[in-house]
């Protein structure tokens, strides 16, 4: 009998280990072959996982309905290939059942490999990617991607750093391990580095805006309010330091920054800041059609992007599987919800996962993701998936 169970726990172990490697390698998309490590992971999945549940929550159907119509419509209007297939219902559909199986009774050790795995798997291939581009001597924005060998996007580019960064307020006041705080803040700086290189400007905002919610998320928690405006106050003055060093040109910020492609951007006399390459008017045009396109087919005229995950979604494959993605999200969101208010659940968790969603959706809300690299959503979907079984786990 124990040895029977000290069997069990071996190829427990195992299993997880192999996931471990597969998910490194899809989330690195290592030498372009995410989409074939992806099958390769399910093959693996049915074979050695004896006990892999699928929830029978509106969630996991609305995501299911989602990529079954997604997929099907994308066949009919563009291409059906094996990388299509695997893309637009195999990846997220089985993405989010790994998040939802593979942590057991609130494992913590698993939680932080699975998390780490991805985000340190993302920001290699962006750090790779961005250095390459320097090498090169290249003056275009957008660089030619360090596992595709194409261009990419230089705000799409940018979700490879934009998970390491939504944690900037876990890494300075939460992390207690010393060397991996040392290792995400030298992290952290290179994505702000090649942010201005590439002169995008979704990352900085990812920042501002994961730091406010992570704030507002901790000061929630504190009861006494005295102690809340010691924190507030704390706040404003590393602002006001941080502007006086910054003013002064301490640590040659400021200089750094004015010689940046950034600020040679920004400073432009054509610039127009968000609506310079006209996603605003296509967003608008989008909208006012979509109850002409239930299936798709918007995209045969309007060919470029909306820059909007959901738009851009009416755009290639129309308003029906667009309201699914809707339906999909709010679920998403309502499952986070309740995990930001199970206090039974650890604080770093939660203020974890808390940064990591804003990190992700500032870039669903300006960025093709499906379009442009669809394993990113794939990725967030194993995020879903654990937090969705972690608000249903006992005590």
């Amino acid at each position: 009998m124990i040895l029977q169970k000290n069997n069990r726990e071996i190829t427990i172990n195992i299993s997880f280990f192999a996931s471990i490697i597969l998910l490194a390698m899809f989330a690195f998309n290592i030498a372009n072959k995410a989409n074939y490590i992806m099958l390769l992971w399910v093959v693996m999945a049915v074979v050695l996982f004896k006990n892999f549940k699928v929830p029978s929550s509106s969630e996991f159907i609305a995501l299911t309905i989602t990529f079954g119509l997604y997929l099907l419509t994308y066949c009919l209007w563009y291409d059906s290939t094996i990388q299509v297939v695997s893309y637009y219902f195999v990846s997220p559909l089985f993405c989010y059942l790994f998040g939802y199986n593979i942590l057991r009774n609130n494992d913590d050790k698993r939680f932080y490999i699975i998390i780490y795995t991805v985000i340190w798997a993302l920001f290699i291939h962006g750090m790779l990617t961005t250095i390459n581009h320097i090498s090169s001597g290249s003056m275009e924005r957008n660089p030619i991607d360090f596992c595709t060998k194409q261009v990419i996007a230089a705000t799409l580019h940018g979700f490879f750093f934009s998970m390491m960064v939504s944690l900037l307020f876990y890494v300075f006041f939460v992390e207690k391990g010393f060397l991996h705080r040392l290792l995400q803040l030298f992290a952290i700086c290179f994505s702000v580095y090649a942010t201005l290189y590439h002169a995008s400007r979704t990352l900085l905002i990812i920042i501002a805006i994961s730091l406010l919610g992570a704030i507002i998320y901790h000061l929630s928690g504190i009861k006494d309010n005295k102690k809340k405006l010691k924190i507030i106050l704390l706040i404003i003055l590393l602002i006001v330091i941080s502007l006086i060093i910054y003013s002064a040109d301490g640590f040659g910020l400021k200089s750094g920054y004015e010689e940046s492609n950034m600020y040679e951007r920004v400073n432009r006399k054509d610039y127009k800041g968000l609506t310079e390459d006209g996603r605003m008017e296509r967003s608008i045009i989008v909208l006012k059609n979509a109850l002409y396109y239930p299936f798709g087919g918007m995209a045969k005229e309007i060919n470029r992007y909306a820059h909007n995950l959901w738009v851009d979604t009416i755009r290639t494959v129309g308003t029906i599987p667009a309201i699914f993605l809707i339906t999909y999200t709010a679920y998403v969101f309502f499952s986070l919800s309740k995990f930001l208010k199970r206090q039974d659940i650890s604080y770093d968790k939660r203020i974890i996962m808390l940064s990591l969603y804003i990190g992700i959706y500032c870039n669903f809300f300006v960025e093709p993701v499906l379009e442009g690299y669809p394993l990113l959503f794939s990725l967030s979907c194993i995020f879903n998936g654990m937090v969705y079984s972690m608000t249903r786990m006992e005590t």
